[in-house]
């Protein structure tokens, strides 16, 4: 059987040798076996043994290849360019050295003559720490004043920069690229073209902007190590904007260079060097101390430079009829405002909002076209955050554009839908946000072309937020959301006026409601719903009579309830409570022809605490002529009059 084995094994050895030409096949330890796996005189046994051998080989073959072959291909590449100086017994001038890929010297004729250095057998400097492995010092490398021009030495840091160096050797860059600057004249600057002096800047903005933050393992922003680290490039592209200034502040006193040419180059690099400056200027999750101050200083460089003495008469200009820098900056800015780009720099939003704020009426108007889509989208995100950042642009443009401006191409209506579906929210602090916006949007709303009409709408915008407000508050739970709720109707009634009579049996049940539940020591919402009383009475005081009796009793029942409550609520958060009261009921007394005053007179007898007599007292102080009491009882009714004491015999006050 062995025999057979061996056979039928040197059987295949011969097939192979013949199918190779002959030549002999390489045995078992070589690092290229033959495969014997296939050969159909081997048992499985040996086509196993063999398979994984030649598996092994291949693995270590493939390793070496990986590992080692990058090596070799460098140093291959860089023995093409690499020409050494000639040494005595050597080929002649115009023949060099050089190492081939299998590490022995060929002669390589047309070589070019070696440097100045090598000659002189001097040592290369070592790079600093965090330097391009490219570049050796920065004045001699990134370009030297005396001898290379700017448009020679600011493409090839471009070059580098974009090169995927890793972060260290960025960051040496742009110190060396500092230092450039700094030791350079200003004429060698300005020598550049000015869209290359704009291409360096948006590359080292680009390099200083935050990355987008992802908190890993419950680590806070000002945690994490990546932040330190956009906050020290934030600051090294600071200083690299500062130099660029003070170069261009010196140029301005330099005889030969106009006006025009500092002009050029300022119109190419002041809105990139601000949107920096505002990105790391405020207290972020992104920035540090350092890089705060950094931003801080080059932000007032750049306005000393301009002659401006803040941002806002950097943004719509000194003088009435000088355009200003808002609308260049905001052309900066556009390219991250889309909807497919706004979410990667974390920073985005923030700047838009701030630098929208800065500007305001009449200025404003000419830029609404730039301002209202990224607020519009801001709004419309699913983060809380950026919906209130959203909202409060909108806020600002409603409050500095023109109602003119806002209601041609039917822009207030694209507003208002906004926001009135955030009214549906469950956020507190959104929905606050929201109620101031469009409570002074709807002004704008109900004044725009489509509404000025002879016959005036049953429903307006302002009747469907009311609506939709007394429908939240009716079974609203949330002690946040009611106030909130609470402190937005009394403006809601004052923009109704007479028409509130169309809510009134709505809104009288809320009010009732809200008078009844304390809400915390500050009692907020119990203010407020006085305060819509107020308003309410005022603006709708012929319909009050008919529901007399539901007002004063939840009046009456407020009141004994804070001059008994005996919590935390302060003095002064009583009083105003008391004094409110005491207004409405007054208010009632007019309205009615002093029907309040017979109302209460038997209360006002038979009452034993000295501060609720003392608010009742003002009631029967007052001058206004009172109806006799027998027709007040057929006017309120017998079971309201028997609540209200008429006779004077309840002596539950």
């Amino acid at each position: 059987m062995k025999r057979k084995r061996l056979f039928s094994f040197s059987l295949g050895i011969k097939a192979e040798r013949r199918a190779c030409g002959g030549r002999k096949v390489q045995n078992y330890r070589s690092s290229e076996p033959p495969d014997h796996s296939r050969s159909p005189f081997l048992s499985l046994e040996e086509r196993r043994l063999n398979f994984r051998f030649r598996r092994k080989a291949e693995i270590r073959m493939n390793f070496r290849s990986a590992a080692v072959g990058p090596l070799l291909r460098k140093s291959k590449e860089g023995s093409r360019n690499f020409k050494v100086q000639r040494e005595p017994g050597r080929p002649g001038p115009g023949v060099g050295r050089r190492i081939n890929g299998r590490g022995r010297e060929s002669v390589q004729r047309g070589a070019a003559r070696p440097s100045q250095a090598a000659m002189s057998g001097r040592k290369a400097r070592p790079s600093p720490a965090g330097q391009h492995p490219s570049l050796g010092p920065a004045t001699g490398n990134l370009g030297d004043p005396a001898s290379s021009p700017a448009d020679q030495a600011l493409p090839r840091f471009l070059r580098l920069f974009g090169s995927g160096a890793p972060c260290p050797a960025k960051l040496g860059l742009v110190r060396d690229l500092s230092a450039l600057l700094e030791a350079a004249d200003s004429r060698w600057l300005l020598g550049a073209a000015p869209a290359l002096l704009q291409e360096l800047v948006l590359a080292l903005s680009r390099y200083a902007a935050p990355l987008q933050w992802e908190p890993e393992g419950g680590r806070s922003p000002s945690e994490d190590p990546s932040g330190a680290a956009g906050a020290e490039r934030a600051a090294e592209v600071s200083l690299v904007f500062c130099n660029i200034l003070a170069k261009v502040e010196e140029a301005k006193d330099l005889e030969g260079l106009d006006s025009a040419g500092t002009g050029a180059i300022l119109r190419q690099v002041v809105g990139p060097i601000f949107l920096c400056a505002v990105t790391h200027g405020a207290e972020r999750p992104w920035t540090r101390p350092r890089s705060q101050r950094g931003a801080q200083e080059l932000l007032d460089t750049l306005l000393c430079l301009l002659g401006y003495k803040s941002i806002p008469e950097f943004l719509r200009g000194a003088c009435e009829g000088e355009p200003g820098w808002f609308g260049v900056v905001m052309q900066c800015l556009k390219p991250e405002l889309t909807k497919e780009t706004w979410q990667c720099n974390p920073a985005t939003k923030y700047v838009f909002c701030f630098v929208l704020q800065q500007v305001q009426r009449p200025w404003l108007g000419d830029h609404l076209e730039k301002v209202l889509p990224p607020s519009l989208l801001l709004s419309d995100d699913y983060r809380v955050e950026n919906k209130i950042l959203g909202v409060q642009c909108l806020h600002h443009i409603i409050q500095n554009v023109p109602a003119a401006v806002l209601g041609q191409l039917n822009r207030v209506q694209v507003v208002y839908h906004a926001l009135f579906n955030h009214l549906y929210s469950r956020e507190a602090q959104l929905v606050q946000v929201v109620l101031l916006c469009i409570l002074d949007l709807l002004p704008v709303l109900e004044r725009a072309p489509h509404q000025l009409s002879h016959k005036p709408p049953r429903i307006t915008a302002s009747d469907k937020v009311l609506q939709l407000l007394l429908t939240h508050m009716e079974a609203e739970s949330q002690l946040s959301l009611r106030r909130i709720y609470a402190n937005s109707l009394p403006a809601l009634v004052e923009r109704l006026g007479i028409r509130i009579v169309r809510h009134l049996k709505r809104l009288h049940r809320v009010i009732v409601g809200y008078l009844e539940i304390p809400d915390g020591p500050e009692e907020a919402a119990r203010i407020a719903a006085l305060e819509t009383l107020k308003c309410t009475i005022e603006h709708a005081w012929p319909r009050m009579t008919c529901r007399l009796a539901i007002i004063l009793e939840a009046l009456l029942r407020m009141m004994w309830d804070v001059i008994t409550d005996e919590s935390t609520t302060p003095e002064p958060v009583k009083t105003a409570l008391l004094q409110r009261a005491t207004k409405c009921l007054l208010l009632l007394n007019h309205c009615s022809q002093g029907q309040v005053k017979i109302l209460l007179q038997g209360i006002y007898q038979s009452c034993e605490s000295e501060h609720l007599k003392e608010c009742l007292h003002q009631i029967q102080e007052d001058s206004v002529t009172s109806l006799p009491a027998e027709r007040l009882q057929r006017e309120v009714g017998p079971r309201d009059a028997c609540f209200l004491n008429l006779e004077g015999k309840t002596s539950a006050f």
